[in-house]
C-alpha cells in the first residue's frame, strides 16, 4: 500500500512524567503508528516504559500512569534497538515535535543508542504545519481532530497510542487542505481490533507491541 505522498510516514507520541528533560523528567508510554495516504493506521509499536523515576501528579491526571503501574514495565534500554528497527529511515511526524524529540533523545542518551535525529529521514511537526496552514484558531491535537471530524473515541485520557492513530487522520487533512484538494470525509479514527484491543483491555506494564494492523 502506497504510504502518505510516497514516503514511509511514522506518527508518534510520548507520555511523560514532566515536562522536563533536564530537570530529570522520562518517557513513560511511547508509540508509533505507521498510516497510508488516508491516514488510517496499518503498523504499529507501541510500549509503557518504567521511568526509573517518580511521576509528576499533574503527569497522572492527565494520562493516568502511575509510578506503582510502571514498576513492571520495561526500560527503554530494554525495548531500544526494537524502537530504532522501526522507525529507521521514516519520516517522523509529532505534536510539537521538539518535545518528543527532546524526551527521545535524553533516553538514547541514557541508553548509550544513537541519535534520534540521525536514525531518521526527517521530523516533521504537525502542530508547526497547522499554524501555517491555519492562522486562525487552536491548535492542539483534541482542536484539530474537531475542525477536521475526526472522531476521539476512547480518548478519555490521553494516551500515546491512540493520540498517534488520532494524529495520522490530523496530517492527512493537513495535506489535503495544503494541496487545495477535497477535504477526507468526516472519520472515526481507524481503531481496527488491535488498537481496540490495546486500548480497551485493562493497562498491562509489561505490554511492547509491534505489528501490522489488519482492517
Amino acid at each position: 500500500m502506497e504510504t502518505l505522498m510516497a514516503e514511509r510516514f511514522l506518527f508518534l507520541d510520548t507520555e511523560t512524567t514532566g515536562l522536563s528533560v533536564t530537570g530529570g523528567d522520562r518517557v513513560c508510554e511511547i508509540a508509533v503508528v505507521e498510516a497510508d495516504e488516508k491516514g488510517r493506521a496499518i503498523r504499529a509499536f507501541h510500549t509503557y516504559l518504567n521511568p526509573e523515576c517518580r511521576m509528576n501528579h499533574v503527569a497522572q491526571s492527565i494520562h493516568g500512569l502511575s509510578t506503582s503501574f510502571l514498576l513492571g514495565a520495561p526500560r527503554f534500554a530494554e525495548i531500544q534497538d526494537e524502537f530504532l528497527a522501526f522507525v529507521k529511515g521514516a519520516t517522523i511526524v509529532a505534536h510539537n515535535a521538539t518535545f518528543d524529540q527532546h524526551f527521545i533523545e535524553g533516553e538514547l542518551a541514557r541508553a548509550g543508542g544513537p541519535s534520534f535525529f540521525g536514525s531518521v529521514k526527517k521530523i516533521e511537526c504537525s502542530w508547526r504545519r497547522a499554524r501555517s496552514l491555519l492562522p486562525v484558531g487552536k491548535r492542539s491535537l483534541e482542536a484539530l481532530c474537531e475542525r477536521f471530524e475526526i472522531g476521539t473515541v476512547d480518548r478519555s485520557l490521553h494516551g500515546a497510542l491512540i493520540d498517534s492513530v488520532l494524529l495520522g487522520h490530523v496530517w492527512a487533512s493537513l495535506t489535503a487542505l495544503e494541496k487545495g484538494g477535497v477535504m477526507p470525509l468526516p472519520v472515526q479514527a481507524n481503531l481496527t481490533p488491535e488498537i481496540r484491543l490495546a486500548l480497551r483491555q485493562p493497562r498491562t506494564p509489561k505490554l511492547v507491541w509491534e505489528g501490522p494492523i489488519e482492517a
